[in-house]
């Protein structure tokens, strides 16, 4: 279960977002507004960490995302094999859009690692200048070896690696957030006029404290750092970014 806590095995959650259709063309979708935003809604997606205690202080053990489906008043975690042994009854369109999101997940991936820190990249799409613009999702955890609490901050850079450019700011999250996901909905049309596919694009990053990100820190921000010398160096870095600053308190929560 992850609407009131952590899943068994996990200590942290780091994000637990919560999608809204919010503008664009939803009236173009294939089904009624009511209907698109009750699937909508339903389906989250959630980012954990697994964090233990070692003779050296807390240490970073595991990173994980999984879609998440409102059931009986809480958040269960899901996947297309799993829902008949979870007594779980989705229609086929909804069941679309969990296999959808199931192939998107599977392209995330972890960037950078050290015992007390990580990169997690996911996919996503955002609407930049009023188009959708296909991005990856970076979020940088932090694990305090002294209390094993946590710290994150989020940024994104462009999937097309020739044109991303220096990442100039991040934004330091709330801990354990609900994040309102506001998406925008774009059609793609056949001559012009008939809706074939759509596109759902989030509107904003996660709610949190936008920060500067070091001069010294902005191309690597943009780019993979699988080199462990390079991902120590971020994580320094990063430390150094955020000493003294205190993760800010979630302004509301998403249910």
């Amino acid at each position: 279960m992850v609407g009131v806590g952590p899943s068994k095995g996990w200590e942290h959650i780091v994000v637990r977002s919560v999608p809204r259709l919010a503008s664009g063309e939803i009236e173009s979708l294939p089904v009624s507004r009511e209907i698109a935003g009750r699937i909508a809604g339903r389906f989250r997606t959630a980012i954990l960490v697994d964090v233990a205690p070692s003779r050296r202080g807390y240490v970073l053990r595991r990173v994980g995302v999984g879609m998440t489906l409102r059931h009986d008043g809480r958040d269960v975690v899901v996947t297309t094999d799993s829902l008949d042994r979870l007594g779980i009854a989705l229609g086929p369109v909804p069941r679309l859009v969990l296999a959808g999101a199931e192939r998107e997940l599977e392209r995330a991936h972890l960037m950078a690692r050290t015992r007390t820190f990580a990169i997690y990249t996911t996919p996503g799409v955002i609407r930049i200048d009023g188009r959708h613009l296909k991005i990856w999702l970076r979020y940088a955890v932090l694990v305090e070896p002294a209390d094993g609490s946590l710290r994150t901050c989020v940024w994104w850079v462009t999937a097309e690696e020739s044109s991303r450019e220096p990442v100039r700011e991040w934004v330091l999250m709330p801990r354990a957030l609900v994040r309102d996901c506001a998406l925008d909905v774009a059609a793609k049309r056949v001559l012009g006029r008939v809706p074939v596919s759509w596109s759902f694009a989030m509107l904003a990053l996660p709610d949190g404290r936008p920060l500067p990100v070091p001069e010294a820190l902005r191309d690597a921000a943009a780019r993979d750092l699988p080199d462990p010398v390079e991902a120590a160096a971020f994580e320094h870095g990063l430390r150094r970014a955020l000493d003294g600053v205190t993760p800010p308190v979630a302004s509301s929560s998403t249910r």
